[in-house]
């Protein structure tokens, strides 16, 4: 076997979950037997910037770009570069039993993809910040500064540009009266070729098969907004319903509950549900709306229930501990899908997920990055990077309860942030500023 492979000795492990409780047996097959699946013959030359999927079983296999990466749908890993993989190379694929026949997918509402007339103009841009806000001030700055260090290093490729909704972040920027006319229109030019990048080269050709990490519908639903483009709207109600599908009816609530969730892949299938009931609502289109309603309410319910006394969100990829920032990403979602679908059960939950978030907190001004120490996933060290992904709940709920504390708390991560986070790297770049910027437009601080 070494022989065949070439410097890097490639051994990827998929994790698929089980849709019963039977071991998922290891199954070793060359990377040829893959390009079968993939219906590429193994002589074919893949392009660049080509991406191919295919599903075998509940496990989603992906090959990007060219043979020097690999997409990889597990929790712990997005991205695994490789020196070379060849068709003869070794993969090891964890393959999934079921007993008996997989289910029908349940139907999906139509999605128009008619031509409408174009929206109305975008909303103004909101106040500027009052002359002593110093934090805010750094904050706008720092963003026309790595903005642009990350454009001019990383271009439009919708795997690092787009990471975390970075398109949404650009829109977000080109809202802001901070900023010249010149640079808005550049932030707003940015946004569109990414969506258009992250629509072209990863959604539409894989059939919206998108793993719930990478469903980054916002930027589309902004697109849509600005241009009319069909396709984008189309986009995130595909996604939306593969995302559906694939965790209730063929995975049984997989990514929303303790067992083997994961509290920023849940609220991203969440999202994604509110989303398209938010487009269905602004076509009037009733059927639509209640389908997705629907699904709001089932995965709610799914959530809530995962919440245990202490407001946490145990996870077994995290040692049944938390990653904070993840903990952020769904109290950011529970509150959006609220404003879209108003639910009594939600600032409950948000306060109790804040309280659980408060026994986290550092006298450095972050949170810890895990509830626990978790070897080979994270610990319990300061992560002021992912900061402005809890900070927007803080102030949420503090216009919500009239608690000072919860502002107070909010503005100290939020200075510590500013001044600490790594943003020359694109994936913290824009995990500064997705939520952050949506909540600042809110008016939540």
């Amino acid at each position: 076997m070494r022989r065949l492979l070439r410097p890097l000795l490639v051994l990827l492990l998929l994790v698929a979950a089980p849709l019963h409780a039977q071991p998922a047996p290891s199954v070793a097959v060359t990377w040829g037997d893959l390009a079968q699946l993939f219906h590429v013959k193994p002589d074919t030359v893949v392009r660049r910037d080509t991406t191919i999927v295919t599903r075998l079983d509940t496990l989603t296999l992906f090959r990007t770009d060219t043979v020097r990466s690999v997409h990889v749908d597990t929790v712990w890993a997005t991205l695994v570069h490789v020196d070379t993989l060849r068709l003869t190379d070794t993969v090891r694929v964890m393959v999934p039993i079921a007993s008996g026949p997989a289910p029908q997918p349940v139907p999906s509402p139509v999605v128009d993809s008619t031509p409408t007339p174009a929206p109305p103009p975008a909303p103004a841009p909101t106040p500027a910040p009052t002359p002593n806000d110093s934090s805010l001030t750094r904050y706008v700055a720092n963003f026309a500064k790595y903005a642009d260090v990350a454009w001019n290093r990383d271009g439009v490729n919708y795997l690092l540009s787009d990471y975390y909704d970075g398109a949404f972040s650009y829109y977000q920027a080109a809202q802001r009266p901070e900023f010249t006319a010149a640079q808005r229109a550049e932030f707003r030019r940015r946004a569109d070729t990414i969506v258009v990048d992250y629509r072209t080269r990863y959604l539409e050709p894989n059939h919206y098969g998108a793993v719930p990490q990478w469903s980054l519908l916002r930027g589309l639903v902004e697109h849509y907004h600005l241009t009319g483009d069909t396709m984008s709207a189309k986009a995130v109600c595909g996604t939306a319903d593969v995302l559906y599908r694939a965790d209730y009816q063929y995975q049984h609530a997989w990514w929303t509950g303790q067992g083997s969730g994961e509290p920023r892949i849940a609220s991203r299938t969440l999202q994604a549900q509110r989303l398209c009931h938010q487009l269905a609502r602004e076509k009037g289109d009733s059927a639509a709306m209640r389908v997705y309603a629907a699904r709001v309410d089932t995965l709610r319910t799914a959530i809530f229930a995962w919440q245990q006394p202490d407001g946490s969100f145990p996870a077994k990829p995290f040692c049944q501990g938390e990653a904070s920032f993840m903990g952020g990403l769904m109290n950011s979602e529970l509150i959006a899908s609220d404003s879209e679908l108003p639910d009594p059960r939600t600032l409950p939950a948000v306060r109790a997920a804040i309280g659980f978030l408060d026994t986290q907190w550092r006298a450095d001004g972050s949170w810890n990055y895990m509830s626990v120490d978790c070897p080979g996933t994270g610990s319990q060290t300061a992560a002021p990077d992912v900061s402005l992904l809890i900070t927007p709940a803080y102030w949420w709920l503090a216009k919500q309860t009239g608690v000072p504390a919860y502002a107070q708390r909010a503005e100290q991560a939020f200075a510590v942030a500013i001044a600490k986070a790594y943003l020359t790297g694109y994936k913290q770049f824009v995990e500064n500023y997705a939520d952050t910027w949506s909540a600042l437009r809110l008016g939540w601080r």
